[in-house]
């Protein structure tokens, strides 16, 4: 079982800075992401939901326990990324099926992109 370890997140803003700064974005229907290379050992995860695109806490959470189990079970396939994600405006109506698809598809952009297949 993978964990999702305080080594697998963004947490300094300089961190999320540098991500937006060079990073690639990626979008779909209800999430956007931008991803870089990595400085680390190991592809890390940051989020960015705001309250704006997303105004009931209930619903942040839950987007946030999607990506993170996604990115959990995606990240030994992954290259040495940095993700930050964003909800888009209508993600808090998105079922979870939903968002589990769009990542999935996200995930399988960024192998292809970074030459993972």
């Amino acid at each position: 079982m993978q964990r999702f370890t305080p080594q697998s997140r963004l947490r300094k803003p300089a961190e999320f800075k540098a991500v937006f700064a060079a990073g690639k974005r990626f979008s779909g229907q209800h999430l956007g992401a931008v991803i870089s290379d990595c400085p680390g050992q190991e592809p890390r995860l940051g989020l960015a939901i705001a309250k704006r695109a997303v105004p009931h806490a209930v619903d942040r959470n839950r987007i946030k326990r999607q990506i993170r189990e996604s990115f959990r079970v995606n990240r030994s396939r992954l290259p040495q990324v940095d993700v930050v994600f964003k909800a888009r405006n209508g993600a808090a109506q998105a079922e979870n099926a939903q968002l589990r698809a769009e990542l999935e598809q996200l995930w399988k952009r960024v192998r292809e992109r970074w030459g993972i297949c």
